[in-house]
């Protein structure tokens, strides 16, 4: 049986409040004293980013935050073995593609189902949700894919792009009529859980694909929103 536990989505774009996101995201799974594995695909496992996101996670309650490299051995029983999986940033579609050649999708989306606590930031949020954009030529703006993201968090989000969401409203304008995009602003968080966000901090943007305007949102403290099914 699947269970319904939430994903939390924190924008990045400044750092200035990521520790407190970060204590406030542990407030809320619950959990003493969680053990983390980090997953830095999308930065090509970067050390320093792996540095910094231990440290804020350990300043934020972790017990341990280990490093489940996908391009190492041992990566899939750090993930089985951790209370939480944090999902680092970098490239959307560079990551995607290390988690798929590496058979990873599967297992994460297992893991999920199970009951596993994910946590992504900026592009690592972009890969836990539905769906993402890449454009094969950099120089034709009018040629791109939608390829699958994790699918782990049912939402379809962009972070850190505000105010334009250029991005978002590409990908929302491509999907059938009633679908809704969430723009997570610079320094905001999201709790998702099925289809229903919850704004942690911070202020987001939903894009409808109708007009492919902005609609009002519920900003921190505000009362959950849902999102139609594909």
């Amino acid at each position: 049986m699947k269970k319904t536990v939430p994903d939390y989505l924190i924008a990045g774009g400044h750092w200035h409040n990521f520790d407190a996101i970060l204590h406030a995201i542990l407030k809320k799974t619950r959990l003493p004293a969680p053990k983390v594995a980090y997953i830095g695909a999308a930065n090509g496992e970067h050390k320093d980013f792996f540095r910094r996101t231990e440290k804020s996670l350990l300043l934020a309650g972790a017990a341990e935050v280990k490093h489940a490299r996908i391009d190492c051995s041992g990566w899939q029983r750090l993930c089985v073995e951790s209370d939480i999986i944090f999902v680092s940033g970098g490239d959307v579609f560079a990551g995607m593609e290390i988690l798929r050649r590496a058979q990873a999708v599967e297992l994460l989306r297992r893991l999920h189902s199970q009951g596993k606590i994910f946590i992504g930031v900026s592009a690592g949020s972009i890969m836990l949700a539905k769906q993402w954009l890449v454009w094969p030529d950099a120089h034709d703006e009018k040629k791109f894919r939608v390829f699958p993201c994790l699918g782990i968090a049912d939402v379809f989000c962009d972070t850190h792009d505000e105010p334009e969401w250029t991005e978002l409203k590409t990908l929302v304008a491509h999907l059938p009529p009633g679908n809704i995009g969430v723009g997570l602003r610079s320094g905001s968080a999201i709790a998702v859980t099925g289809g229903e966000v919850e704004v942690i901090t911070g202020k987001v943007d939903v894009i409808d694909n109708v007009s492919r305007g902005r609609l009002d949102a519920p900003q921190a403290g505000g009362k959950s929103c849902k999102f139609k099914e594909s």
